[in-house]
């Protein structure tokens, strides 16, 4: 760039001049759009700001420019029951708490205990006591060993639950918690209501995974007697008309049913009810108990159902 002519100098920039609008605000005029900071949040918070309201595992990330810039979340944050867990492994205050054991395993594992300490170090006088930092949890049933606080002994691990024979591959499920799981289906309580009861006991409650599991086992059986006794239930009506005389293929009924949505939620849409899963049961009236003969349950939320649609053309 060659030099500037002496006529055009005084139009050009001088040493020490400053612009006219400097110190001044914009006025009718749009602002840059602030940029959200980067922001790391646990991973609880992070799936509660992200996710959308309706859709489950669907991320609906803010489109306002000034909304946060996320990064990676960090580990989800642990629970107060976690915190005072934790706590209470590390102080040793987990010998106040209880436990669900079987007496017969119980008498066996100590009996084994005492006899092989004294063989292995018949002159130790120390305390025998569990070894709470190797004991493993099934669910509400306990697996347990034993070690001594002066010489180096440390026992077998010992199940203290009776164990049910499956045909199945892979580890025997503990009877303790198919047997919960029955017990829930027969009253109103949930997984949830569950491990409060527990908590509350100052007792270890099952993780909610594993109670799940053992809900998927038991919901196939008591299905499989369910419809059992009920076939039961026809051939006893069928004998009842038999011995008063009367025809034993005819069976007076009263029916009902239970849908999941009330019929004013459906009020303008639709004239049929608004459900999506219905429970049809069939009561008979040929005696004074008015038994349930049968039952069926149905619904609009199968997963399968293009595939049904499929085998059934065909």
């Amino acid at each position: 760039m060659g030099l500037i002519p002496w006529r055009l100098r005084k139009y050009t920039f001088q040493k020490g001049n400053k612009p006219y609008n400097k110190g001044k605000k914009y006025r009718n005029k749009t602002l840059p759009a602030e940029k959200g900071k980067f922001v790391r949040l646990p991973k609880d918070l992070y799936d509660l700001v992200t996710k959308s309201v309706h859709k489950k595992n669907v991320q609906l990330i803010p489109a306002s420019t000034k909304s946060a810039r996320f990064l990676r979340p960090k580990p989800t944050t642990k629970t107060e029951v976690e915190k005072c867990a934790e706590n209470e492994t590390k102080t040793g205050s987990e010998k106040n708490s209880f436990r669900l054991l079987r007496i017969n395993e119980l008498e066996q594992m100590w009996n084994e205990v005492f006899i092989e300490h004294r063989q292995i170090s018949p002159m130790c006088t120390g305390f025998i006591s569990w070894d709470l930092s190797a004991e493993q949890q099934r669910g509400a049933a306990w697996r347990e060993k034993a070690s001594c606080n002066e010489c180096s002994y440390h026992s077998k691990m010992f199940n203290l639950y009776n164990e049910v024979i499956a045909k199945k591959r892979g580890r025997r499920t503990a009877a303790i918690n198919l047997s919960i799981q029955v017990a829930l289906n027969h009253i109103a309580i949930s997984t949830t209501g569950l491990q409060k009861l527990f908590l509350g006991s100052n007792i270890p409650a099952p993780s909610t995974s594993s109670m799940q599991h053992s809900a998927n086992v038991v919901s196939e059986i008591i299905e499989e007697y369910n419809q059992k006794d009920l076939v039961q239930k026809r051939k006893l009506i069928k004998e009842i008309n038999i011995l008063r005389g009367d025809n034993p293929n005819i069976i007076n009924i009263q029916a009902d049913g239970m849908y999941n949505n009330p019929i004013y939620s459906g009020m303008g849409k639709t004239p049929f009810q608004p459900a999506t899963q219905c429970t049809y049961n069939m009561l008979e009236n040929n005696t004074y108990k008015h038994s349930i003969v049968s039952t069926r349950q149905v619904s609009k939320l199968c997963s399968n159902k293009s595939e049904h649609k499929t085998k059934n053309k065909s």
